[in-house]
């Protein structure tokens, strides 16, 4: 490293030299227990906020399922009886606005209910294994 110390001193007229000599000049500075103290009370709030979002994402599934409103209920019910079914198509049949349709196809997708397929700019939704599943064991005998 003395070889860059020498290439600053040597380039001295030049404004990142000097900046260059004196940070290569200066022994590194230790931090104080104060800064130390307040770098670990941050991790410690760090690790607590992520230990907080693993817990939120490990809901079981009997939560999981328990959050599901009537409404999406009824649009498992409805692809079930359809096998697959647009987001407009949802709306429509439900007289919802499209974004009403889509926040709740979107939440099934995100719970694992439903699959999105995609083909040629034309989204169409299917029931997932889970939403088999859920329907099967939630339908009237």
């Amino acid at each position: 490293m003395s070889w860059l110390a020498d290439i600053a001193k040597k380039t001295q007229d030049i404004p990142i030299a000097n900046l260059l000599s004196d940070r290569l000049g200066r022994k590194p500075s230790k931090q104080t227990d104060a800064e130390r103290d307040e770098l670990l009370v941050k991790i410690e709030i760090l690790t607590a906020r992520n230990n907080k979002l693993q817990d939120v994402g490990n809901i079981d599934a009997t939560q999981m399922e328990s959050q599901l409103s009537e409404e999406e209920v009824t649009i498992l019910q409805t692809i079930a009886s359809e096998d697959e079914a647009s987001d407009y198509q949802i709306a429509a049949a439900f007289d919802y606005s499209l974004a009403r349709a889509q926040y709740h196809l979107t939440r099934l997708c995100e719970n694992q209910y439903l699959v999105c397929n995609t083909t040629l700019e034309r989204q169409s939704y299917l029931l997932d294994k889970r939403g088999h599943d859920f329907l099967a064991a939630n339908s009237p005998a």
